[in-house]
């Protein structure tokens, strides 16, 4: 059944844009209306060592007037434990509504279960919660935290500050005073914060908006960034009440990070319940209710016409929750959610919303089970769109990168222990890949941002804190080896020169990599920059963007063939491409025919035959599938002598010769070096060149023979070998006569002069010269375009004429336009124009950009030192004239740029803002 879709994702109308939200499941569970309840439990220490024997002193804060509070460990044979408020026994004072225990190792710590802390009032039990310890993990690698003062330390992913009291909320007052001191020492770089309490306090994870700039998707437009320290980048704040909840790879993350657009007022079925109601929609990140839990259950159409609802299976190992519970399980955004987030276009969301009609249905779902479709709304997602309009900005211009800072706020400065457990966490943020992660005490797989996003968009969470810093080091540069348009499959080197006292940071899409070195391999497309950091933690602007793109190559040919009559012709067939155009280059067995380069073949030989496009831009030939031939043979052989092995260069011939059982012999075939020669009708040739030769001979009805093996004929003195140099055209040999160039290991049959003008850039060179039939080969190498290094292997490494690339900074006086140097950047055509209007700018300003074919282009803002400050817009755009609205209003006046990149093609102008 259909139904006309609601507002969705209208004006708020039942919470405050600052007020906190829940994300996940609280830990207290059962809470009483009565005044008495449990408002934190902490450990010491915090973090407790695997398979540890040590005991750990557990301290209960409560409110009322609760008489007792027990630990007790379930179904188990352990008595339950009481605690004290008595000061004995571990507890610090008498009468403050502190219970205190010292609690023995559970089976020496290996489960996270610590067991049910619950209070009683008298013989009733009024307030329960699960405790949970934080077992240490041997992949957190042990760190060293470094110390500002007495109240504040950092370690890369963490910046710890010491408060008077974690036993309640952060209050916005709280919020502004410890943003404010974090950026002292941090760039305005984040888009989001973390804030986590430890011991903290029982509560959910929340999240808060700070700014917002979409519109449809039910968001008031705000910006209060500048109140928290930040000039608009900061979009919001999360809270983890305990240090457990933390993970960067849980699904309490990503879920309050997906809260930033998917706020949790119900956009299907006005009854008050936020987040998705019960429907196939909830079995995403964000989930069902108040908080938000996960749905685990797969919709599927019955042959029967029922819904059929099997569980989602989310473990490491593929083990099936057979019977859903309302508990939260890791999962990845459905694409409901990626479009409000702006990481999918409309036109790509395929779900249709299925809604039970009855949201109180239970969540325990029998595996296989079957409900009618009468019992079911279907929403589409077109009617959302019709009704709300389109989120703006667009996917194809949103945001896909960002960044996230941990601060974690404890009444003591944090041990290295401590330290080292939450710097990993936060780090885990990062991961492009599927991990374990744990829910209350329940292992499941831990999907990070990356992961839960389908790969559209990047989180990194690396501070680059800096402390007491007079003089941070110069901003870097990046050298790509071979420079930014690749060929398919090549990598490039990329390099940064730097003092060893500097440790280099590098970043791809905005996500550091664990490289610290000077030079890395990129073997992914994208934006690369690099930060260094001196050995007092201070660190320097992010370098300027080197962006690596790949080549577009043709297609794969297909290879058709067309055989011939065997038993009455020796021709096989014909071999066909399906794309006709000049350059081809036939194989057999690996190896070019020469001669061999249309898109028709008609082969004489058995074997595996293939066909590529020879690329005029330099890049490697795009091999076909091979297709086999077998080719009618006369069944017999040729052998092959000659008078002697070791040739006299400018000497006299040396006669080669044939002999073979076939009864009327009528062509010999001679070949060198696997190259076709000569055809005679003599058994006899006379070689003036060295190589390893071959005959083939063919009988009466020119069915070809077996091939002869390869008499080699040597050079007695060997030739001065030649040598390759630059010249301002190209490649130079030093043989001024008889040169043969060679790429790709095939020679060039078009270029035999000593000179090879116009070479492509990061292509390996061979030139072969024939002194007096003796053929001698240069050492192979590579041409860099400015400079020439020898190869220690003939390579097939294969790179378009550009040149080596050096992103430098543009000059900074504002009397002369700056440049952004970019490693290619070819003519510009005509109809590629770049644009803005007004100009000076004072608060936001239009730009305008014309394409003159359907492209993928990036448009970048960049400050007057060329680093990056925003993506404007990304994606596929098609021809023509396209807007992008620019807003200012969160930046300084100064001297900006803004660069289109589309295609290898890149236009820069200037930007002036004036407020």
């Amino acid at each position: 059944m259909k139904r006309p879709l609601p507002s969705l994702f209208l004006a708020l109308c039942c919470f405050s844009i600052t007020q906190a939200q829940p994300t996940s499941e609280p830990i207290a569970i059962g809470q009483p209306a009565a005044n008495e309840r449990i408002i934190r439990y902490a450990l010491t220490p915090s973090v407790v060592l695997s398979f540890g024997k040590e005991p750990i002193l557990l301290e209960v804060t409560t409110e009322g007037n609760p008489t007792e509070v027990r630990l007790t460990f379930g179904n188990t044979t352990q008595p339950e434990q009481s605690l004290n408020d008595r000061g004995i026994d571990g507890d610090k004072k008498a009468g403050d509504g502190v219970f205190s225990a010292v609690v023995a190792p559970r089976l020496e710590w290996m489960y996270p279960f610590l067991g049910h802390i619950r209070a009683y009032a008298g013989t009733v039990k009024v307030a329960e919660v699960v405790g949970i310890v934080i077992l240490s993990l041997s992949d957190a690698p042990p760190i060293i935290p470094r110390k500002i003062d007495s109240t504040t330390q950092y370690s890369d992913y963490v910046f710890n500050i010491v408060v008077p009291s974690t036993a309640r909320s952060l209050t916005e007052a709280d919020w502004l005073k410890y943003s404010q001191l974090f950026y002292n020492y941090h760039a305005d770089e984040f888009d989001f914060i973390n804030y986590v309490l430890t011991p903290g306090f029982v509560g959910p994870v929340s999240h808060t908006i700070v700014a917002n700039n979409v519109t449809a998707v039910g968001l008031p437009i705000v910006n209060n960034s500048a109140k928290f320290g930040s000039m608009g980048r900061l979009k919001g704040l999360i809270q983890f009440p305990i240090p457990d909840q933390f993970d960067g790879a849980g699904r309490p993350l990503v879920q309050a990070i997906g809260r930033q657009w998917i706020r949790p007022n119900n956009p299907l079925l006005q009854v008050g319940v936020p987040n998705w109601p019960v429907s196939n929609l909830a079995t995403g990140v964000m989930g069902i209710g108040e908080e938000g839990k996960a749905f685990p259950v797969e919709f599927y159409e019955s042959g029967n016409g029922n819904y059929g609802l099997n569980p989602i299976f989310n473990t490491l190992y593929g083990m099936a929750q057979v019977s859903p519970t309302p508990r939260v399980h890791s999962t990845v955004f459905n694409d409901w959610e990626l479009y409000l987030m702006g990481l999918l276009p409309p036109d790509q969301v395929q779900t249709n919303a299925i809604v039970f009609n009855n949201q109180n249905i239970t969540l325990s779902f029998p595996y296989g089970g079957q409900y009618p479709k009468s019992g079911f709304s279907t929403y589409l997602f077109a009617d959302r769109v019709a009704e709300v309009g389109a989120r703006v900005p667009v996917a194809a211009q949103s945001q896909k990168q960002f960044s996230m800072a941990t601060i974690v706020l404890s009444e003591r400065l944090l041990n290295a222990t401590e330290m080292s457990y939450l710097n990993y966490m936060a780090k885990r943020a990062e991961g492009r890949e599927t991990v374990q992660t744990r829910e209350g005490f329940t292992p499941v797989a831990g999907r990070p941002f990356y992961v839960a996003t389908h790969g559209r968009a990047t989180l990194r969470t690396l501070l680059n804190t800096t402390v007491n810093c007079t003089q941070a080091p110069a901003q870097p540069t990046i050298t790509a080896s071979l420079g930014t348009s690749l060929c398919l499959g090549h990598i490039t080197v990329l390099t940064t020169s730097l003092p060893e006292s500097l440790t280099p940071i590098w970043y791809h899409n905005g996500s550091p990599l664990p490289d610290r070195t000077t030079s890395i391999t990129a073997v992914y497309t994208g934006d690369y920059t690099l930060s260094v950091r001196d050995e007092k933690g201070c660190s320097s602007a992010v370098s300027p963007v080197l962006s690596l793109s790949v080549l577009v190559s043709p297609v794969k040919p297909k290879v058709a063939f067309f055989g011939n009559d065997v038993a009455t012709s020796c021709a096989p067939g014909s071999l066909f491409t399906n794309e006709r155009i000049p350059l081809y280059q036939w194989f057999l067995d690996g190896k070019p025919l020469e001669g061999a380069t249309r898109y028709a073949f008609y082969p004489r030989a058995s074997g595996a035959y293939t066909v590529a496009i020879r690329q005029p831009n330099g890049c490697t030939d795009i091999v076909s599938d091979p297709v086999s031939i077998t080719a009618r043979t006369n069944g017999t052989s040729a052998e092959l002598t000659a008078d002697k092995t070791e040739f006299t260069c400018g000497g006299p011939a040396i006669t080669l010769r044939a002999t073979t059982d076939a009864k009327n012999p009528k062509q010999w075939f001679w070949s060198r070096n696997s190259e076709y020669i000569a055809q005679t009708t003599s058994a006899t040739y006379s070689a003036t060149a060295t190589g390893a030769y071959t005959v083939q001979v063919f009988g009466e009805e020119n069915c070809p023979g077996s091939l002869s093996k390869p008499v080699s004929l040597t050079p007695g003195v060997t030739p001065t070998k030649p040598t390759i140099s630059t010249t301002a055209s190209g490649l130079l040999s030093s043989s001024p006569v008889n040169n043969q160039w060679i790429i790709f290991g095939t020679p060039d049959y078009y270029n035999r002069g000593q000179t090879y003008s116009t070479p492509y850039n990061g292509l390996y060179y061979i030139v072969r010269v024939n002194k007096g039939g003796c053929l001698i080969d240069s050492d192979p190498f590579l041409y860099e375009g400015i400079s020439i290094t020898t190869a220690p292997q003939p390579g097939t490494v294969t790179n378009p004429p550009v040149n080596t690339a050096t992103v430098t900074n543009p000059p900074t006086n504002t009397a002369t336009a700056p440049q952004v140097i970019t490693a290619y950047d070819p003519a510009l055509p005509g109809s590629l124009s770049l644009r803005h209007a007004p100009n000076p700018v004072n608060q936001s300003a239009q730009i305008w950009f014309d394409l003159p074919i359907i492209t993928h282009i990036t448009l970048r803002l960049l400050n007057s030192n060329g680093s990056a400050v925003r993506i404007l817009a990304e994606g596929r755009y098609q021809a023509g004239t396209h807007t992008i609205m620019l807003d200012m209003s969160g930046l300084p006046s100064g001297l900006y740029l803004y660069r289109l990149e589309a295609e290898g093609v890149s236009r820069t102008n200037k930007l002036l803002v004036m407020k």
